[in-house]
């Protein structure tokens, strides 16, 4: 019996560590943002799909990460909002997308909820999530593609909500006009960009030599 518990120790200890898998992410998109937190930092009720009943999607809600009902959205993204409402409770002429004719979707404009025109969601799709997250509460650096800028989009990461790269983007082939998926080398590890800028490196005096 002691030998069998020595071997079966011996072999724990030798064989390697096994990565947890890529988790699922579940089909559908989350619905947009329309109101404002009023916490600092809300707390986050999931990290994951696969931690959400049915078919809810761990979305990023007003006040955190959270378990919602995926709501049949248009494809687009909402413009961009330029202007400030001076009304203290603005009309909603819409709730959901289907609502809105045609491509039109509904969204949040300077003065409560309206059918647009969207604007063309960035290609790509989110990277897998390959690590885990060792903070209770981590904060979030976007809500949506809006937020991040050039080609990067809003994912989540495993550690809150931030920018990065986009995987299976197409480009255009130049002999053929084809489109063909391109997808980055290191697309299988996420490295968020944070929206707040880099520190600035002092640079260093150029050096004279002695006369």
């Amino acid at each position: 019996m002691g030998l069998l518990a020595f071997w079966t120790a011996l072999l724990s200890t030798c064989s390697p560590a096994l990565q947890d898998p890529p988790l699922k992410v579940k089909p559908g998109t989350c619905p947009e943002i329309t109101k404002t937190c009023k916490m600092e930092n809300p707390p986050n009720l999931c990290h994951h799909d696969s931690q959400c009943p049915g078919a809810q999607k761990c979305c990023a809600t007003s006040c955190g990460l959270g378990c919602v009902p995926v709501h049949d959205v248009k494809p687009g993204i909402c413009p961009e909002i330029e202007m400030r409402c001076l009304m203290l409770n603005p009309k909603n002429d819409c709730d959901t997308d289907s609502e809105c004719s045609g491509s039109m979707k509904c969204c949040t404009s300077f003065c409560g909820r309206k059918c647009l025109d969207p604007r063309d969601e960035k290609p790509g799709t989110c990277p897998p999530i390959n690590k885990k997250c060792h903070s209770l509460n981590p904060p979030n650096s976007c809500t949506q593609d809006n937020d991040c800028s050039a080609s990067m989009k809003c994912c989540y990461t495993g550690c809150g909500l931030h920018c990065v790269e986009p995987c299976n983007v197409t480009h255009p082939s130049s002999s053929t006009g084809q489109e063909h998926p391109q997808k980055p080398t290191d697309c299988g590890s996420l490295q968020p960009h944070r929206t707040e800028s880099p520190p600035s490196h002092t640079q260093k005096p150029p050096h004279i030599p002695p006369a």
